[in-house]
């Protein structure tokens, strides 16, 4: 091997040309990458680990795991003298992950605070993965959220299930990780969500696609945040009149940094009413 290939510099230039190819591609490479020497196995691994659309992978690792089951993941309870040698080296590497399934907790009642993934950024939560245990989703690293909630087309008890756990995990996650910059709701919210997003001042994109379920308090909230520079959000009819009462007891600026907003709605708004805030 040519010992160019072991500058550090030189192989990650090689190593992130693969990130441009096909999934399919990309994770073949970087497994055989992985495979070649030693000095490559590590950063081709942090790749190949980086970001994972299921936790499946990491399920594998486990012992005793059961695969999915009408959309949950089961596993029998882990007790502290079990190893996780193997497993905490791989999740280590993951800093993006998507769950669509429930994730039960890892480790039993006797370690509550253990977090799994501990250089997790991104986090993508749709639907029954809304309410995994904390232990997958909780990071000091985190700083952009996704959730799919669900509307009332589907079961409106679990809807609203899932929106209240979503709610509770914000809580914990905001704790967590102070530099949390984004979040993307999608979905029904009830009145603790809109209360948690309404206390998420530090947030500099937010998006909230809700129908008729975002509470003008909460938007009201929304626009005293000072480092918000960009807000998506869905309007219903007749909004304006009532985000102008929330305000009233408000003392501005309103929206002091948003430099973007989009709004959605099934009916007309008046544009210059909005645009006087901004």
């Amino acid at each position: 091997m040519h010992h160019a290939l072991l500058i550090d510099e030189v192989l990650e230039v090689i190593l992130d040309e693969c990130l441009n190819w096909s999934h399919k591609e990309r994770r073949y490479a970087l497994r055989q990458l992985a495979r070649c020497c030693k000095a490559w196995k590590d950063p081709a691994l942090d790749r190949l680990w980086c970001r994972l659309d299921d936790a499946k992978p990491l399920l594998r690792l486990l012992p005793d795991c059961g695969m999915p089951q009408r959309g949950l993941y089961t596993h029998k309870d882990l007790y502290p003298d079990t190893d996780l040698t193997t497993f905490l080296s791989y999740a280590a590497r993951v800093k993006g992950i998507m769950h669509r399934h429930f994730l039960g907790p890892l480790a039993s009642s006797q370690s509550p605070g253990l977090i799994l993934l501990p250089r997790l950024s991104s986090i993508t939560l749709w639907f029954q993965g809304c309410d995994s245990d904390r232990c997958w989703m909780v990071s000091p690293a985190l700083r952009h959220v996704e959730v799919n909630i669900g509307f009332v087309d589907d079961s409106a008890t679990d809807v609203a299930s899932r929106s209240d756990a979503v709610a509770s995990y914000l809580d914990v996650a905001k704790s967590f990780a102070p530099d949390l910059q984004t979040l993307r709701l999608r979905g029904r919210m009830t009145d603790q969500l809109n209360s948690t997003v309404a206390s998420m001042t530090h947030l500099t994109v937010l998006t909230v696609l809700t129908s008729d379920y975002l509470g003008m308090q909460t938007l009201a909230a929304i626009a005293t945040f000072p480092a918000l520079r960009e807000l998506n959000f869905h309007a219903s009819r007749g909004c304006c009149d009532e985000f102008r009462d929330a305000l009233a007891p408000l003392k501005g600026p309103y929206f002091p940094s948003l430099s973007l907003l989009r709004m959605r709605s099934p009916g007309p708004l008046p544009r210059r009413y909005w645009s006087s805030f901004l």
